[in-house]
């Protein structure tokens, strides 16, 4: 099962791969295009949903409890203050209608992400 709908399965293939003896490398000679947000382009509002929800995911199944609850915090409380921040700043009502949004469906659904991660065990990562 994969826990993670969209972002962080990277950092959860890594650490599985780590856990079980493998190693990554670093090929500098190696090029690629990443357009950044290329299919999440078209719903801004959901980017930073799927993003922390999985960010908190991750770490309520990999950190300490103290770390976890310190990224929880910090994704639900202080990121939503300064994206907003930046939003206002850059005077776009779009950006901080979308990030109010995004935010707003990231605390709706706390609940489900609590659950989950009492639910999930390492077994269900890869490990």
């Amino acid at each position: 099962m994969n826990a993670f709908f969209v972002y962080f399965e990277e950092v959860a293939l890594s650490s599985r791969a780590k856990r079980q003896g493998w190693h990554s490398m670093y090929l500098a000679q190696a090029l690629a295009y990443h357009k950044g947000g290329g299919v999440s382009e078209q719903v801004k509002v959901h980017r930073p949903f799927y993003s922390l929800r999985s960010r908190i995911l991750y770490a309520f199944n990999r950190f300490n409890r103290i770390d976890a609850w310190t990224v929880g915090a910090l994704s639900l409380v202080v990121e939503p203050i300064t994206r907003l921040m930046h939003g206002t700043v850059r005077r776009s009502a779009r950006e901080v209608l979308n990030t109010a949004r995004g935010f707003g469906m990231l605390w709706k659904d706390v609940p489900c992400i609590l659950h989950s991660s009492k639910t999930l065990t390492f077994k269900e990562f890869g490990s």
